[in-house]
């Protein structure tokens, strides 16, 4: 996550980076838990 608050510019709205932090979030999530219900 460090990685992304480095390549926001600096002018972002703190708003608009947490929006895409938790966008990243719901994505990894969509992702993650389709794969863990299938194995189980």
């Amino acid at each position: 996550m460090a990685l992304l608050v480095r390549l926001a510019p600096s002018w972002a709205d703190p708003a608009q980076v947490a929006l895409g932090t938790l966008g990243v979030y719901v994505a990894a999530w969509a992702v993650l838990v389709p794969f863990l219900r299938r194995r189980r």
